[in-house]
């Protein structure tokens, strides 16, 4: 999120959009956006007594306007939402009208703040979780600030100031504003201050020309940089810098079995610099592929489960990268359908008669059992059963019999069957 001091017009770079917040002769806040060789008007104007400040930010993919209005009659600072290509109020900042505000966002929510910059003076602040808005007042300062900005971070509030020439930045801990770093000392009224994932920044303003010489890793450590001069920042006052390089990502090489009579288990080796998988599935090899799961880059297996046993399955597994824009990897297709598993046979020898035993296969309507006097070849069909044993009387004494059994599942009007057990043999008494 991007803060930085400056009164209207206030121009924000919002998703690569660029807005322009402006009113006429303190009056009429209107906002336009850039659609590349001219611009466009955003919202209705908003009817504005003496407007001094105004921020824009996105929130949850929704547009936010904070401005704030002096005039006598108003004396407030009023937040209004984007919705419908109108803007309509959502919230005021409690304690009337205030000569610094900021709006400023984080993963945590929409933060508003209000600040005069007297001396022990308390901080108006306010947070948008989404859903309500929670107002709330911190410690100011023990001096005189003659402008204020502020940021937010992982919900560490920050805070840049301009006295005589001087720019400091705080960060709030304990109820106390903290030092950060070194003062910045500079001919220019002007300081941009922002805070975004990983760094705080202060660029000071010298004879039009723009420095970064403040960076912070944390709220602890900060180290000044040697002063060159750089482009000014373009757009939402961010410092110039390199795009990062582009990711790549192998190909995801994925392989397919059956889990259980509703389920298949889909497994792959881990891909370097993944993000996370997604997991794709249809029943039909050349199309109709949906995502049906996101996993995270820990992740080299899925069990589908809740399938059509004896039904044939596709699936894709694609790697992505979305630390610097979204990076896919290439992936394979496979094929699979859930099946029964077979059952474990046991045997049991009797006089003239042979006991067959079997475990309970999950999802199984029933069990067949097959027999025959030859190891290799000649088995029939001899029983039905939905029961896990079956005795086969009126056999030949002193002769060996080999049975195999399968299980069977009715889906709709056909039978799915699981493969044949392990053929088992027993020398009838």
């Amino acid at each position: 999120m991007g803060r930085c001091f400056s009164n209207s017009p206030y121009a924000v770079n919002l998703n690569n959009e660029l807005y322009m917040v402006y009113d006429s002769d303190n009056k009429n806040v209107k906002v336009v956006k850039w659609n590349g060789s001219g611009v466009d008007s955003v919202g209705n104007t908003l009817d504005a007594k003496y407007i001094v400040n105004s921020r824009m930010v996105m929130y949850k993919n929704s547009v936010y306007l904070m401005y704030a209005d002096n005039d006598t009659s108003i004396n407030n600072v009023s937040i209004y939402k984007l919705e419908n290509n109108i803007f309509k109020k959502v919230h005021e900042l409690s304690g009337g009208y205030k000569s610094y505000i900021d709006l400023c966002t984080d993963n945590n929510g929409l933060y508003a703040f209000g600040y005069n910059g007297n001396k022990d003076e308390k901080i108006v602040m306010t947070k948008f979780d989404g859903s309500n808005w929670n107002d709330d007042t911190i410690s100011g300062l023990d001096f005189q600030s003659y402008d204020a900005g502020f940021g937010v971070k992982n919900d560490v509030i920050y805070m840049g100031t301009i006295d005589n020439g001087i720019s400091k930045i705080y960060y709030l801990k304990g109820g106390k504003w903290n030092k950060l770093g070194n003062d910045i000392y500079s001919n220019s009224s002007d300081m941009s201050f922002f805070v975004d994932s990983k760094k705080v920044y202060a660029l000071v303003g010298d004879n039009v020309k723009y420095q970064v010489i403040l960076k912070s890793k944390d709220a602890v450590t900060i180290s000044e940089e040697e002063q060159k001069p750089v482009k000014p920042p373009k757009k939402d006052d961010k410092p110039v810098v390199k795009p990062p390089a582009k990711i790549s990502l192998s190909a995801v090489k994925s392989k397919a079995v059956s889990y259980n009579y509703n389920a298949v288990k889909v497994s792959w080796g881990k891909i370097k610099n993944a993000s996370g998988y997604y997991v794709y599935r249809s029943t039909s090899s050349k199309s109709g592929f949906k995502k049906i799961k996101t996993l995270s880059y820990k992740s080299s297996s899925y069990i589908n489960s809740g399938l059509t046993c004896g039904k044939y399955y596709y699936y894709r597994i694609v790697a992505y990268n979305n630390k610097n824009g979204m990076v896919t990897s290439k992936y394979n297709t496979v094929k699979v359908k859930p099946s029964l598993k077979s059952p474990s046979v046991k045997l049991k020898s009797g006089k003239k008669k042979a006991i067959v035993k079997y475990n309970k296969v999950s999802g199984a309507s029933g069990y067949k059992i097959y027999r025959s006097t030859k190891k290799s070849k000649g088995y029939k069909l001899i029983k039905t059963t939905k029961s896990r044993s079956y005795t086969n009387k009126k056999l030949k004494s002193k002769k060996t019999y080999y049975y195999r059994v399968r299980a069977y599942k009715k889906v709709g009007k056909k039978t799915v069957y699981s493969s044949y057990s392990s053929i088992k043999k027993v020398k009838v008494r």
